[in-house]
């Protein structure tokens, strides 16, 4: 009855030590990186352990370790990436970058790149300059190109 439990003890380590890093590289991944680096060690991790349950030497586990790690970041990392980067994208802009693209109404006259005249958006009074050094007169509309601090650069429309 010993050598039964030696024997499921020698089968069951391997797999238990696998998961456990398996488990590790997960919550790391969660915790420091979130770019699904550690996640793709996590899988050639629960691969080895499974391997290891079956009985295969030491070497076969890292070489199944090896080759699911390398296959999930060919396959696997890419999708999960451009699916993050989609759900990213459909967010609205916030703060200052929701300002690109709207319009705004010169409240005091822009003369060039270098004066700086002011537009109010939304409510709010800004300091702007012309993106193409151009004169822009009181009551014009313009749209917002860019911000550099507090400083909206503006093109006519």
């Amino acid at each position: 009855m010993t050598v039964l439990n030696n024997l499921q003890l020698a089968i069951m380590t391997p797999f238990y030590i696998w998961l456990g890093i398996a488990f590790v590289l997960f919550i790391l991944e969660i915790l420091i990186t979130s770019s699904f680096a550690l996640l793709c060690f996590a899988v050639g991790a629960v691969a080895a352990a499974f391997i290891g349950l079956a009985g295969f030497s030491e070497i076969w586990q890292f070489i199944i370790f090896a080759v699911f790690s390398l296959l999930s970041f060919i396959f696997i990392r890419p999708i999960l990436i451009n699916h993050l980067n989609k759900r990213s994208q459909g967010r609205p802009k916030t703060n200052v970058d929701g300002l690109i693209g709207k319009t705004a109404k010169v409240v005091e006259q822009i003369n060039g790149q270098l004066q700086f005249g002011r537009v109010i958006i939304d409510g709010d009074n800004w300091q702007a300059v012309s993106e193409d050094d151009s004169t822009i007169e009181v009551g014009e509309k313009v749209v917002v190109v860019s911000i550099d601090s507090i400083i909206l650069t503006v093109r006519s429309i």
